[in-house]
């Protein structure tokens, strides 16, 4: 396993349902999600380098909650941030 030499910070927007079952994963693993993240993202660039399709394992596709095809309105999110966060 190779060490992360510089660190910086990153903010990620997921359900609760997907952390929750990232740290749970993590924690089986013996593993920080952050470092799950991080094998994850190097597995990507490793076969991006070597020009491979990239296929998502099972476990992958429940951790990303198969986004789907519809395009993101960014109007309507920050309506949704708002709702959540100003009207609780």
């Amino acid at each position: 396993m190779e060490t992360v030499s510089a660190k910086n910070k990153l903010t990620l927007w997921l359900d609760r349902e997907t952390i929750t079952f990232g740290k749970n994963f993590a924690r089986q693993n013996h593993k920080s999600l952050s470092q799950i993240i991080y094998d994850y993202l190097r597995s990507l660039k490793k076969k991006a380098v070597q020009g491979s399709e990239i296929e998502l394992t099972p476990i992958v596709r429940r951790m990303s909650g198969i986004a789907g095809s519809k395009k993101l309105d960014v109007k309507e999110y920050y309506r949704h941030l708002e709702k959540k966060h100003l009207h609780g």
